[in-house]
């Protein structure tokens, strides 16, 4: 991860979406982080053991299986390895988290390449429109 930190600025077009995923989800939001040194740096074990108690569970889970025909005995099965997992409360939101985008037009200035990159910023609907 550092080594993609370190040249993370080197490809426009990351920069480009990298910017606009701020500017369309607001800098504060989970989907626009950015990792830094001294966030990776901060991340310990212990941090990783208690994000895996907090997130796999059921009800943070989506099981997809594909078949012409489902064998009877299937149901049986995928019901058993999500009983065995622990918690049933959901990480998520019901509710979206996102606010609309400024608008306007923004510029980064990349004076090292002779190219351009346009992205064009706006949310979708809300998961639960009808």
């Amino acid at each position: 991860m550092p080594a993609l930190i370190s040249r993370r600025n080197d490809d426009l077009d990351e920069i480009a979406q990298r910017e606009s995923t701020k500017l369309a989800y607001g800098a504060d939001n989970p989907y626009a982080r950015t990792a830094e040194y001294d966030t990776i740096d901060a991340v310990t074990r212990e941090d990783l053991v208690q994000w895996h108690k907090r997130t796999i569970a059921p009800a943070n889970m989506i099981l997809g299986m594909a078949e012409i025909s489902t064998p009877p005995s299937w149901n049986k099965s995928c019901a058993r390895p999500s009983a065995a997992c622990p918690g049933e409360k959901s990480l998520f939101p019901s509710r979206s988290f996102l606010t609309r985008p400024n608008r306007g037009f923004y510029f980064i200035e990349k004076n090292d390449v002779n190219q351009s990159s346009i992205e064009l910023v706006d949310l979708g609907i809300d998961r639960p429109q009808p």
